[in-house]
């Protein structure tokens, strides 16, 4: 199932969330909310300076700012046993291990407010990891450099795609059944200082549940969106 966002379609079959930048349903340069263009969820804008803009067509993440977007725990970030999708554009300029939790310059998070996390991916140099629990998968990136990464489980196996190219597959069946936030560019945890902030820029994000996407749809959703940052 597809429908018509670019050329080619982006997968929409088991999509719960998507936001994007420069999609005026979803964000309106200057609002102080991101809006989900599937479920409605509404996003809090944090913190300051800069802030959360839309920057050559990605939302710049400023570490020093405290920048990010949180969104209040719902059912729909509750992955659970099954196959699921997350889906997203990112850069990451540098890392900063300062704060606390440990795992820095969150990229996207399932967090809870109060100190629990359910499953992360998140840039400490070098790589980017999907994390619950633990490292589970990795795809190696440059900071400075855009890319579209997608950490995709189905039967057991999650596999990091790197523009649209599988780079790495391991075994993972957690149940990823808690009931979290959904935080960008940081954690969404309460009452601590550049808690896990990204020095970086993140684009549309998407998150699918009860279906991983195969390679075929990887690419299929690199495809429909590169034109747009070349």
């Amino acid at each position: 199932m597809a429908t018509n966002y670019g050329t080619p379609p982006i997968v929409t079959e088991g999509l719960i969330f998507a936001v994007d930048p420069i999609n005026d349903k979803s964000y309106v340069s200057g609002s102080a909310t991101v809006t989900d263009q599937i479920g409605g969820k509404s996003g809090i804008v944090q913190g300051s300076g800069l802030g959360v803009v839309p920057l050559n067509k990605l939302w710049d993440m400023d570490q020093s700012s405290d920048t990010g977007i949180v969104f209040a725990e719902n059912a729909d970030f509750t992955l659970g046993s099954g196959d699921f999708a997350v889906d997203v554009w990112m850069r990451a300029d540098a890392t900063a291990n300062t704060g606390s939790p440990t795992q820095t310059s969150r990229i996207v998070s399932g967090d809870k407010s109060t100190n629990s996390t359910d499953w992360l991916i998140y840039y400490p140099g070098t790589y980017v990891y999907w994390y619950s629990g633990g490292i589970k998968s990795t795809i190696t990136v440059d900071a400075g450099v855009l890319y579209h990464i997608v950490f995709s489980r189905i039967s057991g196996t999650i596999k990091g795609y790197r523009n649209g190219v599988e780079v790495d597959s391991d075994s993972f069946s957690t149940n990823l059944n808690g009931t979290t936030g959904f935080g960008i560019g940081r954690s969404v945890r309460s009452g601590y200082t550049n808690a896990g902030l990204l020095n970086g820029a993140i684009g549309p994000v998407k998150i699918y549940k009860g279906k991983g996407l195969t390679a075929e749809e990887v690419l299929q959703n690199y495809n429909a969106l590169k034109g747009r940052f070349e």
